[in-house]
This record gives structure tokens, C-alpha cells and sequence, in this order.
């Protein structure tokens, strides 16, 4: 079961869930939600939109880089990252998007990880 959620995960304790962020143009929360506890991610897939690529980092804190650091994604194309610097979150945990320079670049993203294991 994949859930998309904006602001709340519903569903079984355990599953497949997921968390979007569309046209992201700053540093911003992931979802706007935190993960919940006994989480694992699978894959993040971005795409930017408006033909300037941009490199992407992914962290626990405003700006930080310890889940992803600095991914590079190419303008008006998308790509799936898996390779996590840091990957299960046995806690509740915020994500949140970062860039050191976005320019004219939006992204859109998803999120994909297993919950309740």
C-alpha cells in the first residue's frame, strides 16, 4: 500500500507510505509533517522543472546534510536517489529539503519509506 500524505499518514501500523513536496523553490520541511517512529526510506525521487539544475540535500534540520548530501539534479530531468547517509529513523523525524544555491530551479519530490516495522 502506497499512501501519499500532505498532512497526516492514516492507514495500517505497518506499510509502504509516502511524502510529496511539488515545485519546492527554497529550503523548506519535507511534507510538512514528520516521519513516523520505525521508519525506513527506499527512495527519494526528484525532478526539477524549470530547466536549471540544482543540487539537493536532504537532513534532519533546517539546511542539514546528514540523510543526503548535495544531489545533483539535472535540469528538466528527474532521478531516484537510494543512497542514504543515514536511513532508518527509529523516532518521529522531520525531513527537510535544502539547497545552497536555487536559483530560477524548482523541484518536485516524493519520498518513499516503510513504516511500522
Amino acid at each position: 500500500m502506497i499512501v501519499v500524505a500532505s498532512s497526516h499518514i492514516s492507514g495500517p501500523a505497518a506499510g509502504y507510505s509516502g511524502l510529496d513536496n511539488i515545485d519546492v523553490v527554497r529550503n523548506q520541511q519535507f511534507g510538512n509533517m514528520s516521519l513516523p517512529a520505525n521508519s525506513h526510506l527506499l527512495y527519494l525521487l526528484l525532478r526539477e522543472t524549470r530547466g536549471f539544475g540544482v543540487n539537493i540535500s536532504l537532513g534532519t534540520a533546517p539546511g542539514g546534510k546528514d540523510v543526503i548530501d548535495s544531489w545533483p539534479v539535472p535540469a528538466s530531468l528527474g532521478i531516484c536517489v537510494r543512497d542514504f547517509r543515514r536511513g532508518w529513523f527509529p523516532d518521529e523525524q522531520p525531513l527537510f529539503l535544502s539547497s545552497d544555491s536555487w536559483g530560477a530551479s524548482s523541484v518536485n519530490a516524493s519520498l518513499i519509506f516503510v513504516r511500522g516495522l
